[in-house]
């Protein structure tokens, strides 16, 4: 009997892989009810039977068989998969060309790799022409090969009524690619890298919508199951093929009758709605609600049924929102908590926390210590992974740089095709990430799934978009103030602004801030930049008393991952946003990282200046408990101070930390300076009485007055800008008394400071000599991402796409003072392990507790700075048994971090000056 065919290095073989791909998209298809042609799953099935048959080459065989792995390949075997391809086999019931071609290229370009170009079209193109003619010159044993090929995947192709006869030797293909170029061919449509971009336009041009679907879904779906397939195998079956989609979806029944136990009413705003207008259920929805009303519930109705995507834009929000999924979920059905899948970078470490912060033991032994607790994280970790769960809560980093079209990323795209994707603040993310999410939109519709947009305000240049390019309707978008049930909200107060001028030194802020924390204030600073955050946190720390009667913290990126998570559950500690809590006042002091999500409710607020949707997110995180609540709600003292920064002679620094043009790709700008200029003149306007309505007439009006008008400039110099900053110092000097700002106020604030801007760039106003000139540029980085995107823009790989979609360009360090502990507690667990190494529980126990997040630039500036020295740590070791075998995976897992001389410290964080 001949000798089985190989297709992994855990000795699993071509017939049993590929069967088990064909089990995931049976179960893919158990769970889609009918909502893909059937065509489509033929299509697919033929394109899983033939994934892999390109590793009948003896040359992928052999090295399988002697180092039990495939390190590099000559020809890669998707590409060698053509040549035992029959696509006159491959039938449907209507004879389809265009469907052949797809699964032929789903195969080719199943496993992308970097080589692809240089052997489609560059200087390795005669590399396929040469294997083609070695199998000419030994046609009789490639035929033998093909032969044994199709016996092998016989039984496989009948069982899942495919014509086994597709598998076989293609001489016609072998021919013909012996005498020319595969990428020339026109056999395939190469769908990554730009170098490809004009075949792919000339090939699909006419027929691109129906081709573009059909390609995704069946490349996309193909690459889910292959993956899928591989991970149940690694796994030696621990993990069932049909968990690859787990359908176990909530209905609208379920999720309302819990909500009516949560909150104690039958009648509750997010019922309503949905009673009241039952066909936006599960259809695409922008909702723009005030924070803290409950848009989250909001959301698990609107997707109730079907498999949700729920995306954030910050981590620390989407563990606050996975961790509150979890308990309400938990309580409406058992397990369900486990259906709740998290995504981002830090996953494994929530989880990990989670488990061990509840206190759960296992016979004795703490889970972090426990094989099996170990195996059901990993379980976890890849399930998410693999997007198998029914509820995934994710950093939008995970799902938008789709968009980018790097390889892979259709996979992204058939999950979401029959899905409900969940994109919750999207103000909070800069032009060019925004217009990567209005793509994510619009993308996202073209193929088949259902979006809910929501967000406490919504810039108009990204409302006109995502309306022209997914047709919703004027039903579609839903003002939450403008419902009946939000009438009376809509006039309500709960905060009191105060707008106040410094030096840049903040020291006039800081008695103020501790005088309120002593009385049982719980007191939330918020600064544009990690510098500006620890300068302040430095300044109380020396200013108030050794022995005082409150707590202060603070929290921003530059932690290390073990103890940023520790100070995020202070800040939870110190300000929930519940009434059973403690009385003792505090001070966080921070960046805007607690903008978005976190459920934090503070007494005061002082913040910098920022542009308006991020003061708004800012300021609702103060009287929080007031979030629901009609009437006047504010104290008779400011709870809200805005720190504005005067003026310096021959600065470049303005208005607050971090602002700046953002539209430069080379600048640090967290905000932009027009923006944030045009937010507190308009907030100005409201509070001194010169308007009395938020609306881009009366700002119009307001700004032909010559003190209003000359707070714009059509000149970018540093010094016209300061003498902006010193006429709106005049203005908040004349009328800077308190004001109070209702719900609706704020919205409109939003609302006219990027109507104006959008107004402006689009030129359909005479705003004329009024504004600056180059006012709307903040928009020119939004609209000029839009159009690359719409030119069929490619990324060259997925950690590409992530950082164009971040705008990072950070490096992972350990600092220079952390490398002894580091190296010693590396070489420690690995003595301990006796080499038995888990990478889950190597970056829980160590990596998280001595990695920082780092910009280049940073790293850049310290001549000294150094990779981690794996031969070091390996020395320490002392069991030279040992050392051999954890070489290379320690290799592999520091790959890419940096020793750094930079000073770390557990209370400040990594300090440097920006």
């Amino acid at each position: 009997m001949a000798p089985d065919i190989l297709a992994k290095s855990n000795g699993t073989t071509l017939d049993e892989h590929t069967d088990h791909v064909l089990q995931c998209i049976e179960a893919l298809k158990k769970t889609s009810k009918d909502f893909f042609p059937q065509e489509w799953w033929r299509a697919l099935s033929y394109a899983a039977l033939l994934h892999d048959v390109g590793k009948v080459d003896p040359d992928f065989q052999k090295k399988l068989e002697s180092t039990g792995s495939i390190t590099s390949e000559q020809i890669p075997h998707s590409l060698l998969s053509l040549f035992f391809i029959k696509p006159e086999f491959i039938t449907f019931h209507n004879d389809d060309e265009v469907l052949r071609g797809i699964i032929l290229s789903a195969v080719a370009f199943h496993h992308w790799r970097e080589n692809f170009p240089d052997l489609l079209l560059g200087s390795r193109s005669t590399d396929i022409s040469s294997r083609a003619g070695d199998i000419i010159k030994n046609r009789a044993e490639w035929r033998r090969l093909a032969d044994k090929l199709h016996y092998c995947l016989k039984e496989v192709a009948e069982k899942y009524g495919l014509d086994g006869k597709a598998v076989g030797l293609n001489e016609l293909y072998v021919e013909y690619l012996y005498y020319n170029n595969l990428g020339t061919a026109g056999l395939l449509l190469p769908p990554y890298t730009m170098k490809f971009l004009p075949s792919r336009i000339k090939g699909i041009s006419g027929e691109k919508e129906s081709y573009e679907k059909i390609r995704v879904f069946i490349a996309g779906s193909l690459m889910r199951a292959d993956h899928f397939a591989s991970y149940v195998e690694d796994s030696h079956n621990k993990v069932a093929l049909q968990d690859i989609e787990i359908p176990d979806y909530l209905d609208f029944c379920l999720l309302k009758n819990a909500m009516e136990e949560k909150f104690g009413v039958e009648s509750f705003w997010q019922g309503k709605f949905f009673e009241r207008k039952k066909g936006l259920q599960g259809e695409n929805l922008i909702l723009i609600a005030p924070t803290g009303v409950g848009k989250t519930e909001f959301a698990y109705l609107w997707g109730a049924g079907k498999k949700n995507f729920i995306t954030l834009p910050m981590r620390a929000a989407v563990n606050g929102i996975w961790s509150r999924s979890r308990e309400f979920f938990k309580k409406i059905k058992e397990d369900m908590d486990d259906k709740v899948a998290l995504l981002h970078g830090d996953a494994s470490l929530e989880m990990y926390s989670l488990t061990l912060g509840s206190g759960v033991k296992n016979e004795g032994k703490s889970l972090e210590k426990d094989v099996d607790y170990e195996g059901e994280l990993r379980r976890a970790v890849e399930l998410a992974r693999h997007m198998s769960k029914p509820y995934i809560v994710c950093t939008a980093d995970q799902i938008a740089p789709a968009v980018l079209r790097y390889p892979g990323y259709e996979r992204i795209f058939a999950s979401l095709m029959n899905s409900c994707l969940i994109i919750d603040e999207v103000q909070s993310y800069d032009p060019r990430a925004a217009a990567i999410i209005t793509h994510l939109i619009q993308q996202t519709i073209f193929f088949g799934g259902k979006v809910l947009l929501m967000t406490a305000t919504l810039p108009a240049f990204i409302k006109e978009q995502v309306k022209k390019r997914t047709g919703i309707s004027i039903e579609q978008i839903v003002n939450l103030l403008d419902e009946p049930e939000f009438k009376d909200l809509a006039d309500s107060t709960r905060h009191r602004i105060r707008l106040s001028m410094h030096d840049g030194s903040y020291d006039p802020f800081i008695p103020e801030m501790i005088a309120a924390a002593k009385k049982g204030k719980k007191v939330l600073v918020v600064l544009n930049t990690v510098k500006a955050a620890m300068d302040v946190f430095k300044k109380i720390k020396n200013m108030g008393d050794r022995e005082s009667s409150f707590d202060t913290v603070l929290l921003h990126s530059r932690f290390t991952q073990e103890r940023r998570k520790e100070l995020e559950n202070q800040v939870y500690h110190y300000m929930p946003n519940h009434k059973e809590r403690e009385t003792a006042g505090c001070i966080v002091v921070s960046t805007q990282i607690v903008e978005a999500s976190l459920d934090l409710d503070a007494d005061i607020l002082f913040t910098e200046a920022a542009p308006a949707d991020s003061l708004i997110q800012r300021m609702g995180r103060v009287y929080r408990r007031y979030a629901r609540s009609t009437g006047d709600n504010a104290p008779s003292d400011a709870n809200v101070v805005i720190m504005v920064q005067r003026a310096k002679k021959g600065s470049k620094k303005g208005l607050a930390s971090g602002i700046g043009t953002i539209r430069s790709s080379r600048s640090s700008a967290v905000y932009d300076f027009d923006l944030t200029m045009l937010t507190l003149v308009i907030l100005l306007a409201l509070g001194s009485g010169e308007i009395e309505e938020i609306t881009t007439k009366n700002i119009i009006n307001l700004i032909k007055i010559e003190e209003w008008e000359k707070c714009f400039s059509a000149s970018k110099s540093r010094e016209c800008n300061q003498r902006l900053i010193q006429l709106l110092n005049q203005l908040i000097s004349k009328y800077g008394l308190e004001f109070t700002v209702s719900e609706k106020e704020k919205m409109q604030w939003v609302d006219v400071c990027y109507q104006l801007l959008t107004d402006l760039y689009n030129g359909r106003k005479k705003t004329g000599k009024h504004f600056s000139d180059h006012l709307c540029s903040y928009l020119d980085s939004y609209y000029e991402t839009l159009n690359i995107l719409d030119q069929g823009y490619c990324s060259e790989r997925k950690t590409d796409a992530q950082n164009i979609f971040r705008k990072v360009r950070n490096a992972t360090i350990i600092p220079k003072n952390m490398k002894g502990d580091f190296y010693k507690e590396v070489a420690d667990w690995v003595r301990d392990c006796c080499g038995n190494l888990s990478y889950i529980e190597f970056a829980n126990r160590i990596l998280y507790k001595y990695t920082v997040d780092c910009p280049w630039r940073e790293v850049a500036k310290k001549e000294d700075s150094f990779r981690v020295n794996v031969n070091e740590i390996v020395s320490l070791i002392g069991d030279s048994s040992i050392q051999t075998n954890v070489q290379n995976k320690l290799r592999r897992w520091l790959a890419g971090i940096y020793v750094v001389n930079i000073l770390y410290d557990d209370e400040k964080g990594l300090m440097y000056d920006e």
